[in-house]
């Protein structure tokens, strides 16, 4: 998936010299006891969760590529879920199709808030203080006919 691996170059540039580290969707994140998400892409800068290298429970971030096949579960029961992990900031969900992404940002109340970033110019994530050009996250990325 171009889109999640540019995302994840982007992230790693900008994490470059801080205590936190970016992952792919080979690695698991476990929220509390019950269930272990292989998620597309997310960062951390928890300490024990960058002392291993198999079960992540402290994300900071989590994004997902969204697919016909996917983006009912993760809109859904997914997403109810990683809003239990208590260090989770932001939860992203990339929509190749519309070339557009939407981020739920933890607010003061611990409430997620949706930021649409469709149809603008540039991406924040706040919660790695980064801003990236939209172009830069889909490029290669053609959009599918018909979305």
């Amino acid at each position: 998936m171009e889109w999640s691996g540019n995302l994840f170059a982007v992230l790693k540039s900008a994490l470059r010299g801080r205590p936190c580290e970016v992952f792919t969707e080979s690695l698991k994140v476990q929220v509390a006891d019950e269930a272990v998400f292989y998620p597309d892409v997310f960062v951390t800068c928890y300490g024990d969760d960058l002392r291993t290298d198999m079960l992540f429970r402290h994300p900071l971030l989590i994004a997902e590529v969204l697919s016909d096949s996917t983006q009912g579960y993760d809109r859904s029961l997914k997403f109810a879920m990683y809003r239990r992990i208590a260090e989770l900031r932001e939860y992203v969900l990339i929509d190749p199709d519309n070339l557009s992404v939407e981020v739920f940002r933890r607010n003061e109340r611990g409430l997620f808030e949706l930021h649409d970033f469709t149809g603008v110019a540039e991406l924040e994530l706040a919660s790695v203080s980064l801003r990236v050009p939209m172009a830069e996250l889909f490029e290669g990325v053609e959009p599918q006919p018909g979305a």
